[in-house]
């Protein structure tokens, strides 16, 4: 606003109870994964689970690389030709089980979890 020949202001940091939010590229919002827009890496399908390594194209954490593993192969197999794949756990639609970071470590716990479905 600038400042007041009267001495004044009306920018937020001079209000009671306001405050100043400067951005934090540390601590910043990373973009979510787009459900449209993947490439699976990998895949494996043991007894009925899946596990699946996917990169997410719009996601900027772990360079959008996730780990998920789901509890029916048949199942994963239609949200793929569906053309949409959502990393988040829901309630409301088919959605991975467990997802695991993007690590050969990462690969291995899932696979091994797997087995176990």
């Amino acid at each position: 606003m600038g400042l007041s020949p009267f001495g004044t202001s009306n920018s937020a940091r001079d209000r009671p109870g306001s405050a100043t939010v400067y951005s934090d590229p540390v601590n910043r919002q990373l973009p979510n994964p787009n459900k449209y827009r993947w490439v699976i890496l990998e895949h494996y399908i043991l007894g009925k689970a899946a596990v699946v390594v996917i990169k997410y194209k719009d996601c900027t954490n772990y360079d959008g690389i996730k780990i998920l593993v789901y509890d029916d192969s048949d199942k994963f197999e239609e949200l793929r030709t569906g053309g949409a794949i959502d990393p988040h756990f829901s309630e409301d639609e088919y959605s991975p089980v467990a997802r695991f970071v993007p690590t050969d470590k990462g690969i291995e716990q899932a696979r091994q979890l797997a087995k176990t479905l």
